[in-house]
């Protein structure tokens, strides 16, 4: 992973797949859709 954007997606998929948190949390706390669509893939 080379970009912050890269890392970001990264770290955020192992939170959602690994903790009660959900997208839409992550929405309320600010990420963008399109760290949000990434993750959803």
């Amino acid at each position: 992973m080379k970009t912050d954007f890269e890392r970001t997606c990264a770290v955020l998929h192992d939170v959602v797949e690994d903790s009660e948190i959900t997208f839409e949390d992550l929405r309320a706390e600010g990420f963008s859709e399109e760290v949000i669509e990434i993750l959803t893939i």
